[in-house]
């Protein structure tokens, strides 16, 4: 049996507790050290936990994929809580102390992560993306489309971030705007870790490179034989502190999950990257070039 979090707002106890409702019982039961957990839905099941007491769990999934052929090995960390997976994830617990958090909130459905619970919040998407195939112009729509289907033909990882406006006495969507796309290939990844990590690595910005207008940030590694090799690329709408989280964030999660993270980022005097560069990695140090 279920009871609401002290502290939770009134007007949304109705809409929570229909989502507390279609949540397995097992999952919000408090987690404890030593439990075993399903890799398929041991996310899920804590983020269900973290949900149903008004926070949410700020996780990380990474995979060493040069065992992967070997035995599959990940974790999960957050909070204080971390879980490894060999043949079967195991729970253990460091920090108890969720029920004093200060990322709890009056309203769990303000974090984007719960937000995405409601019923309206699927709809907005699905809006979204009829919207985008149907009121893209010809040139954007042509390009953007190749430009995906080409790097999935070739494997690369693909991060986006879009913006959805959406009318705020109705919820309905207005428009989808694409922000940012962010790829790399395995072989990037590979060279990356091998060549870049806790050494350095270079992020520089081209301009007019494609009919949509969209900024192109390159970011760039050097090898032992001293020649530099890409390491990932991001369409951006401007050098901005968001886009360049977003790129860090993207490299952080595919590239130095389980690698040191470069000692050293050159960069021209961009604005963006270096407040991104305090919040997202603040041990690398910047280094501007001329």
């Amino acid at each position: 049996m279920w009871s609401p979090p002290l502290g939770l707002l009134a007007n949304v106890l109705a809409p929570i507790q229909q989502i507390i409702d279609q949540i397995p019982s097992a999952h919000l039961v408090p987690p404890v050290t030593g439990e075993l957990l399903n890799p398929e839905e041991a996310y899920e099941h804590l983020q269900n936990f973290a949900f149903s007491q008004g926070f949410y769990e700020k996780a990380e999934i990474t995979t060493n994929w040069m065992s992967m052929l070997e035995k599959e090995k990940a974790y999960v960390s957050f909070k204080g809580v971390s879980v490894v997976a060999q043949k079967a994830w195991f729970l253990g617990i460091t920090n108890s102390s969720y029920g004093n958090t200060p990322e709890m909130v009056p309203n769990p459905l303000s974090y984007t992560i719960h937000a995405q619970r409601q019923p309206q919040y699927m709809v907005a998407i699905e809006q979204a993306i009829a919207l985008n195939q149907n009121h893209s112009t010809v040139e954007e729509e042509s390009e953007l489309t190749a430009l995906f289907t080409y790097l999935k033909d070739k494997c690369f990882h693909i991060h986006t971030r879009y913006a959805y406006e959406l009318d705020p006495a109705t919820t309905q969507l207005i428009r989808k705007y694409l922000e940012q796309l962010v790829c790399l290939s395995d072989t990037q990844i590979i060279l990356a870790q091998k060549y870049s990590s806790s050494f350095m690595v270079e992020i520089d910005t081209m301009f007019n490179t494609n009919s949509v207008r969209f900024p192109l940030a390159i970011v760039t590694g050097v090898s032992n034989t001293e020649k530099a090799f890409p390491i990932a690329f991001s369409f951006i709408l401007a050098e901005d502190k968001v886009s360049m989280v977003f790129l860090l964030e993207s490299l952080k999660e595919l590239v130095w999950n389980e690698y040191l993270p470069p000692k050293v980022i050159i960069d021209d005097q961009g604005g963006g990257l270096i407040s991104a560069l305090s919040t997202v990695m603040p041990e690398t140090q910047l280094q501007l070039c001329e």
